[in-house]
């Protein structure tokens, strides 16, 4: 085997150790955004379930504990039947600000194109 050979067969087996990696975050990424969206519906099947008297109890403790932005409501949130917002084109998604913007966006449920 020459130098040359083996150099080849060690960038080729980088490269594809590297797509693999990349791979696993994409793959992690989706299984959050998943978890999130599924979190999300059950939270708003809740909400709707207390509102028409299911659980008569006037407690909204649980409204305490949702995570959601500063100055959002869950009524306006929840509501399937306003229009499509379109997509949201993510670039840095798989790190930072690129990956909090894709997760809070997820929970929106704003159709997501992520590049990572």
């Amino acid at each position: 085997a020459t130098f040359l050979s083996v150099l080849q067969s060690w960038y080729k087996m980088n490269q594809i150790r590297k797509q693999q990696e990349q791979n696993l975050k994409r793959q992690s990424i989706m299984n959050e955004l998943i978890a999130l969206q599924e979190l999300k519906r059950k939270r708003i099947l809740l909400h709707a379930n207390r509102r028409r008297g299911k659980n008569s109890s006037k407690n909204n403790s649980w409204r305490n504990h949702v995570k959601r932005p500063i100055g959002t409501d869950l009524r306006a949130v929840s509501n399937f039947d306003t229009p499509s917002l379109g997509y949201a084109l993510i670039t840095g998604a798989s790190r930072g600000l690129g990956r909090a913007f894709a997760v809070e966006l997820a929970r929106y449920e704003i159709p997501l194109i992520l590049i990572a």
